[in-house]
């Protein structure tokens, strides 16, 4: 049996003078091999100096990389293919686990390329906590792109995440240097940028994700020279808490080396790994399934039952045992049936505003954050408490409860609880957004920002909601409705539709919202 045996001596010769052994397979230096061995390409070995292999394995391997680089696998170490030893990759073991498509052979069915790792999650209900922070990547960037890669992984699994404060977590996030606690080191900046557990594997580590907090993490980055874009190695780790190995081709967000930003949308293998794993059989936490077919048609869709929202009629019942508590004054009627705000030029309008009585209903919006439902009318806002008794000290101005919210705006149309905690405000074509006691994203913003270019074609919107069982925004006008993903931050396609979608929700609706009570 032919064997290759090398060690350090032919190594050096070897690299200081390239020249093949016998039949022309040239001896790869030791940091190939170690590379091999790391990521399942060839068996453990622990000695460097004195490994051995047969031939047909260095062969085979040297091929195994290039397929996983998307490579012509020529099984030699041509120039591109030595430079995949240095590339910024994912720091989970290309071979090893269950592949498909390397046992599927049958010319008449189109091969797959996902592949399963040590297991899939056994229930749909999947906990995560983000057990520490990145001193280069702000906490709010980070719960924003964890949201968002597992509600693109969500959509296609039927997978329910539920961020949660406890380290019972069944998937831990954190950010670590070097040894970290994990038996598997990262390497400083530069190659390894993260890594992640199968569902169940190792014990308490099953699930978790760890990024390199050496690495230069930089937003939207497309430049490697400037930094790592967080939330493209985000999606491809929690691929692998969800039960995904590596993926050979290069369309997969399972490719298993960095691509950038560009490259963030699941294709049909990363999909269909998705069906085959979780929609394609019953999870133990399913056992309701049959009889909540409807609901479940409810989040992919729109909501269909007017009881499940409240409108302004509804509304109006919040402040019935508030009446006794204000004394009615005088308010400008006329300001109802505005179709845009007045806006003075050089005077604040809500100077001259007296207080509204909010017994006679057409509230301007409604909306709970902060764990407490607000009512907005006029250039004042009430908020309530779990009772819906008035909140001491309240109406207050709304630039007082929105420090520095211009008092040019006569009222705020609409608004509600964005699923970090920031409140979006509606204002004639504008969005505000309020966070941590101030405006954030550039704010205000042009209503086409989140409409689109349609925008135009209202004045103004009537109300906003964020629906609890599919996480998406609805956004009403007169006589018709749009479909918000504030994950994604994207207008869901096909969208505006009519309000006829809503049977029973009258036209011109005043106010819309979601209450913790469910209504």
């Amino acid at each position: 049996m032919f064997t290759v045996i090398f060690g350090f001596t032919l190594f050096y010769s070897i690299i200081c003078f390239p020249a093949p052994s016998r039949q022309g397979i040239e001896v790869p230096p030791p940091e190939v091999l170690r590379f091999m061995r790391r990521f399942g390409y060839l068996d453990q070995n622990p000695d460097d100096s004195e490994a051995l292999y047969h031939e047909t394995a260095i062969v085979q391997a040297i091929r195994n990389v290039q397929k996983f680089g998307a490579l012509n696998q020529t099984g030699q170490l041509d120039q591109m293919t030595l430079d995949l030893f240095h590339k910024p990759r994912c720091g989970v073991p290309d071979i090893g686990a269950q592949s498909f498509y390397l046992t599927q052979t049958s010319p008449i069915t189109r091969n797959k390329r996902f592949v399963f790792g040590a297991g899939t999650w056994t229930k749909r209900h999947i906990r995560y906590f983000i057990g520490n922070w990145s001193l280069k990547v702000p906490p709010a960037q980070v719960e924003r792109d964890i949201a968002r890669a597992l509600f693109v992984w969500s959509q296609y699994s039927g997978l329910k995440f539920e961020r949660i404060n406890d380290t019972s977590a069944d998937i831990i996030i954190g950010f670590g240097s070097r040894y970290h606690g994990d038996h598997f080191p990262f390497d400083g900046a530069g190659n390894i940028l993260a890594h992640a557990f199968y569902p169940y594997e190792m014990g308490s580590w099953g699930g978790d994700v760890h990024f390199d907090e050496d690495e230069n993490w930089d937003e939207n980055s497309t430049d490697l020279n400037k930094g790592v874009d967080f939330y493209s190695v985000a999606l491809h780790e929690l691929g692998h808490s969800l039960g995904l190995a590596h993926s050979p081709s290069h369309g997969s967000i399972m490719f298993p080396y960095y691509k950038g930003p560009g490259y963030n949308v699941l294709d049909y293998d990363d999909t269909l790994a998705m069906y085959n794993a979780y929609l394609s059989r019953k999870l133990e936490d399913d056992d309701t399934e049959e009889q909540n077919k409807d609901e479940q048609e409810d989040q992919l869709n729109e909501p269909v039952n007017q009881s499940d929202i409240s409108t302004d009629d509804e509304k109006s019942s919040i402040s019935s045992s508030n009446c006794d508590q204000i004394e009615n004054k005088k308010y400008d009627k006329d300001h109802d049936n505005q179709t845009t705000s007045f806006i003075a030029a050089s005077t604040g309008v809500c100077n001259n505003y007296e207080v509204p009585d909010i017994c006679l209903g057409r509230f301007d919006a409604v909306c709970y954050f902060n764990k407490s439902v607000h009512i907005f009318k006029g250039c004042f806002a009430w908020r309530l408490m779990p009772n819906y008794k008035i909140s001491p000290g309240y109406p207050i101005a709304v630039e007082k409860l929105f420090n520095k919210f211009p008092n040019t705006i006569a009222q705020i149309d609409a608004c509600y609880e964005r699923y970090d905690n920031a409140v979006v405000l509606f204002a004639d074509q504008q969005v505000w957004i309020w966070r941590n006691d101030k405006f954030i994203e550039n704010s205000p913003k042009p209503l086409s920002v989140i409409l689109g270019n349609n925008s135009f074609i209202i004045p103004r919107v009537n109300g906003a909601m964020l629906w609890p069982k599919n996480n998406l925004t609805y956004i009403f006008g007169d006589t018709i409705f749009w479909r918000y993903n504030d994950y994604l931050q994207q207008l869901d396609a096909g969208y505006p539709k009519t309000l006829k979608r809503w049977p029973g929700l009258p036209h011109n609706l005043n106010a819309a919202a979601t209450l913790p009570n469910g209504i």
